[in-house]
């Protein structure tokens, strides 16, 4: 996970025979299809990151040659205040070099790295490596995660998993909240709020998730803009499995936004949300079964789930 230079002066150059001409084709495929081209990237944290200069023009030389504009950054060890400090000069030159139009998500998920309150100028959070293939894959966890943490950090500067529920069920047997339980756009749904990364091969998909993801991410683009420039707070319940819980977005007029919210493996099918809009025009955007809604007497708004892990998106408006 360090001296990547010292084994190989050529370390991050594409390699001459499996990419002959480059990472140009990969570019380009991409760019004829819309697609941004994002790359993994391990900035070499031997010497307290000596080559930091050196990684940073290879961000750059990437970013100008393939237009690459996002990369995530791993494997970083700051074990020293000098190590930090030319961690630092690194994010700033990137940053300062390309006119910010280079995005670094910082993967803080292990070792001594940036947290979620240090250097927030410079790019995004990745939050969580959990897989399928090891059973420690729960999308109430992930789900409690970014709900715990909406409430101090912005959770659209936040990156959270989803995975294909499909794989892997034999490692959970008879679990009620094992990932194969929920649906494809559920799961989706689940880290919303945030920065959805999709972290599967998206080719080992079955034709039924892929289609729920298709409706749900198309409804997702369409309202991306707005959701991101909302204040988003959770509400509800702490998600533990066994809970109603959820989202409210709101804009900054304050007068319209949305609503996400969660009925998750719990036998009993409605649940007021309390401290929510008072009384606003819903319109249901997208959901994975029959949700009816309400209000109470004192305004709040009481919703009915059909089935457990289930989920509705709202729009709405005073």
């Amino acid at each position: 996970w360090e001296g990547y230079y010292a084994a190989d002066a050529d370390f991050w150059t594409p390699h001459p025979e499996r990419f002959p001409r480059g990472l140009y084709p990969v570019a380009e495929h991409a760019a004829a299809r819309g697609v941004a081209l994002g790359l993994w990237f391990s900035p070499d944290s031997s010497g307290e990151f000596a080559n930091w200069r050196r990684d940073a023009e290879t961000l750059l030389r990437l970013w100008r040659t393939y237009g690459v504009a996002v990369f995530k950054l791993d494997g970083v060890k700051l074990h020293t205040p000098a190590a930090r400090a030319k961690y630092l000069s690194l994010l700033e030159m990137v940053t300062a070099q390309s006119g910010r139009c280079v995005m670094l998500q910082q993967d803080i998920t292990a070792e001594q790295r940036m947290g979620y309150l240090a250097a927030r100028e410079y790019g995004t959070l990745f939050v969580e490596n959990r897989y399928t293939d090891f059973g420690n894959y729960y999308p109430h966890r992930t789900l409690r995660n970014l709900w715990m943490l909406a409430r101090y950090v912005p959770a659209q500067r936040m990156l959270f998993e989803l995975l294909n529920p499909a794989r892997n069920t034999e490692r959970y047997r008879a679990d009620p909240l094992a990932p194969g339980r929920y649906t494809a756009d559920y799961l989706f749904a689940s880290v919303m709020a945030a920065q959805p990364l999709l972290w599967m091969e998206l080719s080992g998909l079955g034709r039924q998730d892929a289609a729920r993801l298709q409706q749900i991410i198309g409804v997702y683009r369409l309202h991306r803009e707005a959701m991101w420039a909302c204040d988003v707070r959770p509400v509800g319940q702490e998600p533990d499995g066994r809970s109603f819980t959820g989202f409210a977005f709101t804009s900054p007029c304050g007068q319209k936004g949305y609503l996400l919210l969660f009925r998750e493996n719990v036998p009993e099918s409605a649940f007021t949300f309390t401290r929510m809009p008072q009384k606003a025009r819903l319109r249901l955007l997208c959901a994975n079964g029959p949700v009816g809604q309400g209000y109470t007497p004192a305004g709040d708004l009481c919703l009915r789930f059909a089935a457990p892990r289930t989920y509705a998106f709202y729009q709405w408006q005073t």
